[in-house]
């Protein structure tokens, strides 16, 4: 993997800059002191969250259940198959954006982290959440040298048909696998982007008590329940691994034959 990253490194460092100026730009502005906040940096998890508690008032999400449909699950998969299409016509274009996507949070988090620090903010809950959204990057990381390594020289993608002569059923089979990977692995990036967002909002709360961040909190409040979201992720990121590295792929074919 270090290989893989010092060669797309000396390659695409412009656009690695650019992505790290976006993260350091946006902690700055958003990351604000508060001299008199309740919070500090060894303000534990539990009284972190009786805080936020006192200010918001926390409406728990109703659960809606819906029964499966067969015409539904079908037009999955033809949605999977376009998409699956798509994915490897651009393959190169969303490596790229995925490693820019990775700067702009690793740069975030540790801004983030080092401005709450300093600003004697860094309680015992941001310091757990830093930790996972290292940790998401840390994976993303992986996934990246993973998908890199995938060769698609002999697929041609001129249109979905000349695909599918290329290819195969087995063939698309194993990139709509592939591509379902990478749609997950998207999951716990949305995750550190909205984790990111609450942070700042929850910070800015306990400095000035205003609506726009007590929406914020308040849609994001499932962040207060740390093990809960971080057995979540664990499991969306393993999935994300399996079927991205054509394990799950590879698996599930054994068992079919």
């Amino acid at each position: 993997m270090g290989g893989f990253l010092s060669q797309y490194i000396s390659q695409n460092w412009m656009d690695m800059i650019v992505s790290l100026f976006i993260g350091i730009i946006a902690t700055l502005i958003f990351v604000q002191k508060n001299p008199n906040s309740s919070v500090q940096n060894n303000t534990d998890i539990r009284e972190v969250r009786g805080y936020i508690k006192k200010i918001i008032i926390i409406k728990e999400p109703s659960i809606q259940r819906k029964e499966n449909d067969n015409s539904v699950i079908f037009l999955i998969l033809i949605l999977g198959a376009i998409a699956s299409f798509f994915f490897i016509k651009y393959y190169s274009v969303i490596l790229d954006v995925y490693a820019s996507v990775i700067v702009v949070i690793l740069t975030s988090t540790l801004g983030i982290a080092i401005k709450l620090y300093r600003n004697n903010q860094y309680d015992k809950l941001n310091r757990f959440w830093t930790l996972i959204l290292f940790a998401i990057n840390a994976f993303n990381l992986w996934n990246l040298s993973i998908m890199s390594k995938l060769d698609l020289t002999n697929v041609d993608v001129t249109s979905f048909s000349a695909m599918i002569e290329s290819i195969g059923i087995s063939g698309l089979t194993d990139y709509f696998y592939r591509t379902l990977g990478f749609f997950t692995a998207m999951l716990p990036n949305i995750v550190s982007i909205l984790l990111l967002v609450h942070i700042i909002a929850v910070n800015k709360l306990l400095i000035k008590n205003n609506r726009f961040s007590i929406w914020i909190v308040r849609h994001t409040i499932i962040f207060t329940k740390p093990l809960f979201l971080l057995t979540m992720t664990f499991l969306v990121v393993v999935i994300s691994l399996l079927f991205t590295s054509g394990i799950a792929y590879e698996f599930i074919g054994s068992l079919n034959s």
